[in-house]
């Protein structure tokens, strides 16, 4: 369900594909900064009804990555990874909070980690486009999720908008709780029963410079 907040840092450094020129490889660091009014909701559902996990904490922070392109134009990212607590999730309902939390581990494994491996440009902006169209290039990124103790890596298509220094990046990722070995819980003998397929929504206020 968390897994919304994952998308994070990928979508935050998919945008650096605008900054590089193609040429010889080189490296160098980003400051990345998600700026205030940035959210993010996790939305889950069960056989009788649907519920929705919001991160109350702020999600102001600054990343500070080093990037490097290789000779195919990948991006190579190191330091690209953020913590988020899994306390700081609430669902609007004080059981449905604690059921979350409890599926998460949290007592055992507070934070959530996710960390994004690179990016690969997919597809190059047109030319003649207008640059004021949400129209960016699209992107193929890397990241690496960890949630109660548990690793699994993502593949994701992005679309940034043509605006690489600052702009609203929004998205949603379709995760399923098994892959960190997480078990849908079962309530009311068993009659109510945990999707294990979680979407999350996140709206991220970016800037980045060098």
């Amino acid at each position: 369900m968390l897994i919304r907040s994952f998308s994070i840092p990928f979508i935050l450094l998919a945008v650096l594909l605008l900054n590089y020129e193609h040429g010889k490889p080189e490296t160098r660091q980003v400051k990345v900064q998600i700026n205030k009014g940035s959210y993010l909701i996790a939305h889950g559902r069960t056989n009788l009804t649907k519920f929705h996990c919001q991160y109350i904490k702020s999600l102001s922070d600054t990343l500070l990555v080093m990037v490097t392109r290789d000779e195919r134009n990948k991006l190579i990212l190191k330091n690209a990874e953020i913590s988020l607590s899994v306390m700081e999730f609430d669902c609007g309902n004080k059981l449905i909070t604690k059921d979350f939390r409890k599926l998460l581990q949290a007592s055992d494994f507070p934070e959530l980690k996710v960390e994004a491996i690179d990016i690969q440009s997919t597809k190059s902006l047109h030319e003649n486009q207008n640059p004021e169209q949400y129209q960016g290039a699209i992107s193929s990124a890397k990241i690496s999720v960890t949630i109660a103790g548990r690793q699994h890596d993502y593949q994701l298509e992005i679309r940034e908008p043509v605006n690489s220094h600052r702009g609203i990046y929004s998205g949603t990722l379709h995760v399923n709780i098994r892959d960190f070995g997480l078990v849908p819980p079962r309530k009311m003998l068993g009659l109510m029963k945990v999707n294990e397929k979680v979407d999350i929504d996140f709206y991220l206020n970016l800037s980045f410079s060098d």
